[in-house]
C-alpha cells in the first residue's frame, strides 16, 4: 500500500512538464505549453537586459534549448532554475530594454500561455549620456584624483567577476566544495564548444550570464545551470573554426580550468609574457570609422580587446589591456550624420579604455577581431525610440490569472 501511495504523489511531479516554448521574432511574441496549470512569475532584470520567465511547478525534462535570434533580441533559452521551476529567458542585445509596461502576459487556459513583447529600446542613461562621458584623458599616468573618477564610471570587466581570462586560457571560480566531472565536446562544425559540468553548481552571478572575449579564437562564453538536482551546469563556446581544441579540469584551488588540449603554446602569440606586457606596450596608434559603419581600433603591434555595455552612463567600453595611447594621439573626427555620438579615450594604467556612444537608432554589434593589430565594432541600424531609463533593480512584471483553467489530462 505504501509503494502505490509514494506512486499516486510522484505521478503528477513528474507530469509538470514544460511540453513546447517558441519565439516569433515578426510578432515579437513567446508562447508556451505545459501539460498541467501554472501561474508565471516573471522579472525584467539588467546586464544584459533580459525577460526571465519563472514557471513553479514545472520540470523541463530534457535539456536546456538556445535560440539565437539576432539583432536587438540577443536569444530566447530555456533551461532549470531549480528542482521545481522551469525558466525561460528572452536577453536582448547589448544597449537595449524593454518598457515593462509593454510586456502583456495572456493565459488563454492555466497551461497555454503568451506573451507579447513591445519593440526593443535604445538603453540610456536616466538623465542625457552625453554630459555623462568622461572627458578625453590622454594621461599615461593619471592623478589619484583622476584614478577615483575612472574606478566610479568603469563598469565590471570579465577579469573582475568568477570569469577570468588568463595567459593559458581561462578559469572559473567555483567555490572550494565543487566535486563533479567534467566533459567536453565540440560541435560538428567546429564553432561551438561545450563543457558539461556534472555535480556542480555555478556561482549565483554566473548563471544566465554571457561574456564576449574575442580572444584565442573564442568570440563569446555562455554559462547556464541546466538542473539543480542532480546538479548539471553548463559552459558554452562559441570559437572560430581554427580555434584549438580545448580541454576542461577541476583544480584543488576550486575552480575550472579551461585550456587548449594542445597545451598553453598554441596561445603564445595572443598572450606575451608578464614580463613582455610591463616592458612593451601596445600603441593605440587610432580609432576611427571605417566603411561600413564600424569603429576600427589599430595598435602597432598584436592587440585584443573585450567589449561590454555599461547601463549606468549609457555608452559601450571596449577594454584593451597592455596598452598605451600614442603621444598626441588624435582626437576621433565625427560628422553631424555619423552613427556615433562620442568617442572618449582614458588611459588606465597598463590598460586603454574606448567609450563610445552610439548615436539614436543606432545598434552596437560584435567586437571582432579582424587581424593582430586590428579590432572592428560593427554599428546597425535599429529602431529608433526615445531613450528609457536603465534599471538599476530587477522589475516585477505583472502576470495576470489564466482566462479559464485547462481542463485536466
Amino acid at each position: 500500500m505504501s509503494l502505490v501511495t509514494a506512486l499516486l504523489y510522484a505521478s503528477p511531479a513528474e507530469a509538470a512538464r514544460l511540453l513546447f516554448w517558441r519565439f516569433e521574432a515578426a510578432q515579437n511574441r513567446l508562447t508556451f505549453t505545459t501539460d498541467q496549470g501554472v501561474q508565471p512569475r516573471a522579472q525584467l532584470i539588467a546586464n544584459p537586459t533580459r525577460l526571465v520567465i519563472d514557471l513553479p511547478g514545472i520540470s523541463l525534462g530534457r535539456p536546456s534549448e538556445r535560440q539565437r535570434i539576432g539583432g536587438a533580441v540577443a536569444e530566447v533559452r530555456s533551461g532549470q532554475f531549480n528542482a521545481t521551476t522551469a525558466r525561460l529567458v528572452v536577453e536582448l542585445a547589448p544597449g537595449y530594454t524593454y518598457d515593462p509596461q509593454g510586456i502583456q502576459f495572456r493565459g488563454m487556459t492555466s497551461t497555454q500561455w503568451s506573451v507579447q513583447l513591445p519593440q526593443p529600446q535604445r538603453l540610456g542613461a536616466a538623465s542625457s549620456t552625453a554630459g555623462a562621458l568622461p572627458s578625453l584623458d590622454l594621461s599615461e599616468n593619471p592623478s589619484e584624483g583622476q584614478s577615483q573618477t575612472q574606478a566610479q564610471t568603469a563598469s565590471p570587466t570579465p577579469q573582475d567577476s568568477d570569469f577570468q581570462i588568463t595567459r593559458n586560457g581561462f578559469f572559473v571560480r567555483l567555490g572550494n566544495n565543487a566535486r563533479g566531472q567534467v566533459a567536453v565536446r565540440r560541435s560538428r562544425n567546429g564553432q561551438q564548444v561545450q563543457i558539461d559540468l556534472n555535480g556542480i553548481m555555478l556561482p549565483d552571478q554566473l548563471v544566465d550570464q554571457g561574456f564576449e572575449v574575442n580572444r584565442y579564437g573564442v568570440g563569446q562564453v555562455q554559462f547556464s545551470q541546466i538542473r539543480p538536482s542532480p546538479p548539471l551546469a553548463r559552459i558554452t563556446m562559441d570559437v572560430s573554426v581554427d580555434s584549438p581544441d580545448w580541454q576542461a579540469s577541476l583544480a584543488r584551488s576550486g575552480g575550472l580550468a579551461i585550456v587548449p588540449a594542445e597545451g598553453a603554446a598554441v596561445l603564445e602569440q595572443d598572450a606575451p609574457s608578464s614580463s613582455t606586457a610591463q616592458n612593451i606596450l601596445t600603441t593605440v596608434q587610432s580609432v576611427e570609422l571605417g566603411l561600413g559603419n564600424q569603429i576600427l581600433i589599430r595598435g602597432d603591434r598584436a592587440l585584443r580587446g573585450t567589449g561590454q555595455w555599461d547601463s549606468r552612463t549609457g555608452v559601450y567600453q571596449v577594454t584593451i589591456p597592455n596598452a598605451r595611447l600614442a603621444p598626441n594621439f588624435p582626437n576621433p573626427q565625427l560628422s553631424a550624420n555619423s552613427p556615433v555620438s562620442q568617442i572618449r579615450l582614458r588611459q588606465q594604467g597598463d590598460t586603454v579604455v574606448v567609450l563610445i556612444q552610439p548615436a539614436s537608432g543606432i545598434q552596437v554589434g560584435r567586437l571582432s577581431q579582424l587581424n593582430d593589430r586590428l579590432l572592428s565594432l560593427q554599428l546597425n541600424q535599429g529602431p529608433t525610440s526615445a531613450l528609457p531609463p536603465a534599471l538599476d533593480r530587477p522589475i516585477n512584471i505583472p502576470v495576470p490569472p489564466p482566462e479559464r483553467i485547462a481542463p485536466p489530462t
